[in-house]
């Protein structure tokens, strides 16, 4: 497999992007891409971060601060999730959940 066919693994066509937007309007609001308009006037309960808004519930994962460049400690990976457009892994340190995500495209 050349390099070419590898990274076309990975990046999604425009059909599997329309297909995913389809499905998460339909599950996020009720109505399809096509009848978003429809959804004006709902309510919805949103969950509220720091830096964005959500209509679903967020695991936040910890950042390492500034004063934590260049260190480095021993720890045992929990979990490596593919979501088709990066790889992400998850671990835990000082008993707080960290991760390591490295985008595919």
């Amino acid at each position: 497999m050349n390099l070419i066919e590898i990274l076309k693994k990975w990046i999604p066509s425009e059909e599997k992007k329309k297909r995913k937007t389809e499905e998460h309007c339909l599950n996020d609001v009720g109505f399809s891409f096509d009848e978003l308009e429809k959804a004006i006037g709902s309510n919805f309960d949103v969950y509220v971060y720091e830096k964005f808004n959500s209509l679903h519930e967020v695991k936040l994962t910890n950042k390492f601060q500034a004063e934590h460049k260049g260190k480095s400690f021993q720890t045992v990976i929990d979990e490596v999730e593919d979501n088709g457009t990066a790889i992400a892994i998850k671990y835990q340190w000082k008993g707080e959940p960290y991760q390591s995500k490295n985008d595919l495209c």
